[in-house]
């Protein structure tokens, strides 16, 4: 039987985790596993949260940066019930 690896997309919103972030990306670039990507969204933090994450990017190949624009102040949602 053949073995099918998958790459694996992990997905981590970030806003003001300067105090976790980087026990957080350690652990996931310490698994075995070796077939991800690590998509990092800086969420508008107002802390060091961004400049961690881009060391890390400088260092591991497998994370992307991407810092999301600040939301407006008000925000329309949708309720549907069924």
């Amino acid at each position: 039987m053949q073995n099918i690896f998958f790459t694996i997309s992990i997905i981590l919103p970030a806003r003001n985790e300067e105090k976790h972030i980087e026990k957080c990306l350690d652990s996931i670039v310490k698994q075995e596993y070796d077939d991800y990507e690590i998509v990092v969204i800086n969420d508008s933090s107002s802390d060091n949260t961004g400049q961690i994450i881009k060391r890390y990017r400088i260092t591991y190949r497998k994370i992307t940066y991407v810092n999301a624009q600040p939301k407006p102040e008000r925000r329309l949602f949708k309720i549907v019930l069924y």
